[in-house]
């Protein structure tokens, strides 16, 4: 959830400088501090539930488009 609400936060910055409220100097501050965020949860889930599992030995991502038929 807390992922998912640093995408909200992100997407209301952006908002603010494209409506020229905020520009791109103040914008990147709060872009680290969110930046941050994510990284820290990201590490912390890698912990938890340890890292993602590597695809099996020659399966690449067009293989799977062979395999798919696309």
């Amino acid at each position: 959830m807390r992922r998912a609400l640093i995408g909200v936060k992100r997407s209301a910055l952006i908002r603010l400088r494209d409506q020229r409220i905020i520009d791109d100097i103040v914008l990147r501050r709060p872009q680290a501090v969110l930046d941050s965020e994510e990284i820290r949860i990201e590490l912390a889930l890698r912990a938890f539930t340890g890292p993602a599992p590597s695809p099996p030995a020659g399966d690449t991502a067009d293989t799977r488009r062979r395999v798919a038929g696309e």
